[in-house]
């Protein structure tokens, strides 16, 4: 028995490449538009490189050559290929940590704040869940997008966050509550939702 997750990385590093072929298949099978016609690559993040990760499997699967360059690495680390704005999409994911499902949504995000001529442009995005569930879907990026993208905000959100220390975190961490007892926590943050608490089993959120 164990309180703490075990994960086996390897066949969960496979068992998403193998949903991400399988997603770009079922779209092909409905009728999807080819990999030529998409001009932006968003994937499902739970770290950055996993992006990267994705890119060069889809890559080789699709027979295309593209960008595998992220932000950190030079010209040298990696090849280039067709800019599909992988390092752009993976710039909020890596101050954010692993959101699970809204990784691939902070990407998009991220693509649309930090890249103005998307307009006209296609974005295609994977998206990943427990239990191996994925799906590819595609969009149009529409005019004006960048002027209501709200990308000040968004960095404001990011800024206002704080700064925990490692003592802080252990204490939070260690502070396990039976998943029968309701309990409260406090404000900490001046994020925009936090956390309350739990109440009859069911987790509390509230706009603040």
């Amino acid at each position: 028995d164990s309180t703490t997750a075990v994960v086996d990385g390897k066949l969960s590093v496979t068992a998403y490449l193998d949903a991400l072929s399988a997603a770009w298949d079922d779209l092909q099978a409905q009728g999807g538009p080819n990999i030529d016609s998409i001009d932006r690559l968003l994937y499902h993040q739970p770290f950055p490189k996993m992006a990267k990760k994705a890119q060069s499997h889809f890559a080789a699967y699709t027979h295309t050559d593209l960008d595998e360059k992220l932000t950190h690495e030079t010209r040298a680390d990696t090849q280039t290929g067709r800019d599909t704005g992988l390092a752009a999409g993976t710039l909020y994911n890596r101050r954010l940590g692993n959101t699970y499902t809204a990784s691939v949504f902070s990407a998009l995000a991220s693509l649309l704040h930090h890249d103005d001529q998307l307009a006209g442009k296609r974005v295609g995005l994977f998206s990943y869940g427990s239990g191996s569930v994925s799906e590819f879907l595609t969009g149009i990026v529409q005019p004006g997008y960048f002027d209501a993208a709200h990308r000040q905000l968004v960095t404001a959100r990011l800024d206002s966050r704080v700064v925990l220390s490692i003592e802080d975190y252990r204490e939070l961490h260690a502070a396990e509550h039976p998943s029968t007892v309701d309990y409260d926590t406090p404000r900490v943050t001046g994020g925009l939702f936090r956390f309350t608490g739990v109440k009859g089993q069911a987790r509390q959120y509230e706009r603040v």
